[in-house]
């Protein structure tokens, strides 16, 4: 388990790296617009679905750091 401090500081980095990373991803069409309104609009484990939605699908990836990563 990881400890309180780095799983807040990987919250954070998935949570602003989110927005640069769906942009993307409607830029290139890769994902319907309502959906990404949708979750953000929801809770946090909406976004989290999100991501691990795109993350199986291989249009992202999410590193060990929290980052999120848009796959080409």
């Amino acid at each position: 388990d990881l400890h309180p401090r780095v799983r807040r500081q990987r919250q954070m980095c998935i949570r602003d790296s989110l927005e640069k990373a769906v942009l993307e991803l409607l830029r290139n069409d890769a994902l319907d617009p309502r959906e990404i309104v949708a979750a953000l609009r929801s809770d946090p484990a909406q976004i989290a679905e999100l991501l691990r939605k795109l993350s199986g699908e291989g249009k992202i990836s999410i590193l060990p750091d929290g980052k999120v990563t848009i796959n080409r």
